[in-house]
């Protein structure tokens, strides 16, 4: 008898995640990646392979929607959206959290992979539905208290499965003006953070980062331009400067913790993929910032939200035409704010001691 009550709640279970949560894969011209993705979402093991799903095609032209549309006549359950004109990767994030119709929404990318056995956390945590965001990847996470960690492991944008109750007309205008700065799901992540602070971290990944794990196998990854596809002469300063740094510092300001700037850099430079520091990230605002002289509203955008000793080090990069700063990767010089030398590596250094 327990036997049966154990399955049955199994199934119960499974039904009533399923009538909650909906998938959105948001695609542009990568067919190859987009493939096997939808070869594990449509797997016999996949848990999510009867789930509502839609695809939002940015008007691919590489043979993605010709693929979408085979595995359409397959699964009945896959809605395919095929948009008039490439709107761009961070306005279809967006699009993606606009038309979302259950109680919560995971809008997952093509180029990753995925953990099924971990599934049943992702089932717990909405059967639960005191969550607000249920983050499934933790791989930039240190601390699970830490607001600034869970901010900037939600800037890898299916880390997250979001409450949709959470995004309000107030959350979307911030999201459509966030399109700019990279991470419009950063104003639904921040959102929570400033109201009910509702995160669920879950033990183990479901989603594992896929051009992280197909650099560590010498593996193609995929192009991660934000503006790929596009006449880059003829966009805005703004865009074509853009980089991770000041698209992240942009959107920490939609917090409302005075330091929350500074706390999410160092959440951020503690992730050891990017092997760098505080100096080397500020070295990098100052290069993109200049790169175009229209940009340089950037720089004074980072300069005016973080710490005093902070302002003081990029007032310095700014204006000295020879800077040396260390990173983990070595004593670097800067000259002119542009010509950036490695003079001593640490691993040659540490051989040689």
């Amino acid at each position: 008898m327990n036997m049966v009550k154990y399955y049955f709640e199994i199934i119960i279970g499974d039904v009533m995640i399923k009538d909650d949560l909906e998938i959105i894969l948001i695609t542009y011209n990568r067919k190859d990646f987009l493939i096997r993705t939808l070869e594990q979402v449509f797997n016999d093991k996949s848990p999510i392979k009867e789930f509502q799903f839609t695809i939002l095609d940015n008007h691919s032209d590489d043979g993605s929607s010709e693929v979408i549309e085979e595995y359409c006549k397959k699964h009945k359950n896959i809605k395919h959206i095929i948009h008039p004109h490439n709107i761009g990767g961070n306005a279809n994030i967006a699009r993606a959290f606009e038309i979302a119709e259950k109680k919560y929404v995971w809008i997952i990318c093509d180029d990753d992979y995925y953990n099924w056995d971990n599934w049943h956390y992702v089932e717990d945590a909405v059967n639960n539905e005191n969550y607000d965001c249920i983050l499934v990847a933790r791989d930039q996470i240190r601390n699970t208290n830490n607001i600034s960690d869970l901010i900037f492991q939600s800037t890898f944008l299916p880390s997250g499965i979001y409450k949709t109750s959470a995004i309000d007309d107030t959350v979307y205008r911030n999201m459509y003006d966030n399109i700019p700065n990279m991470f419009p799901h950063l104003a639904v992540s921040t959102n929570i953070a400033n109201t009910t602070k509702s995160f669920c971290v879950i033990p183990e990944n479901v989603l594992i980062n896929g051009p992280e794990r197909d650099k560590k196998e010498g593996k193609q990854t995929a192009d991660m331009s934000y503006i790929r596809n596009t006449d880059k002469k003829r966009l805005s300063p703004t865009a074509q400067n853009m980089h991770f740094f000041i698209g992240y510092v942009n959107s920490l300001t939609l917090l409302h913790d005075k330091n929350a700037v500074m706390n999410g850099l160092r959440s951020a430079v503690a992730y050891k993929p990017f092997n760098m520091s505080m100096t080397g990230v500020f070295a990098r605002i100052v290069q993109k910032s200049y790169k175009d002289k229209k940009s340089s509203h950037l720089y004074y955008e980072v300069a005016c939200r973080v710490d005093f000793i902070s302002k003081c080090i990029l007032t310095f990069f700014k204006y000295s035409p020879i800077f040396f700063y260390v990173t983990p990767k070595g004593i670097h010089v800067q000259i002119l704010n542009t010509l950036v030398i490695r003079l001593i590596p640490f691993k040659l250094r540490n051989k040689s001691i």
